[in-house]
């Protein structure tokens, strides 16, 4: 198999290079939508993808942050209720 370059590879997704080069550094990750047009581009080129895992992975995290969110504001509003 041969490699594809990122710049090929975000115009076949019709994304810019940065957004590959992001994700494959590390500095971003592949929104849903994203997730699913490399699941597409894959699938259409034989390319062994598990996007289940991934999505499953981004829908955790959001969770995750937004426990984190609703525990903060929470916390603050207990607080200000023990104050009076």
């Amino acid at each position: 198999m041969s490699l594809m370059s990122q710049e090929a590879f975000a115009q076949a997704l019709g994304v810019s290079f940065t957004t590959v080069n992001r994700w494959e550094t590390g500095k971003s990750k592949p929104s849903y939508k994203a997730l699913k047009m490399i699941s597409e581009y894959c699938k259409a080129n034989s390319i062994p993808f598990d996007v289940s895992k991934k999505i499953t992975y981004i829908l955790l995290v959001g969770l995750t942050y937004i426990a984190e969110k609703l525990l903060r504001i929470f916390d603050f509003s207990t607080s200000i209720i023990h104050r009076f």
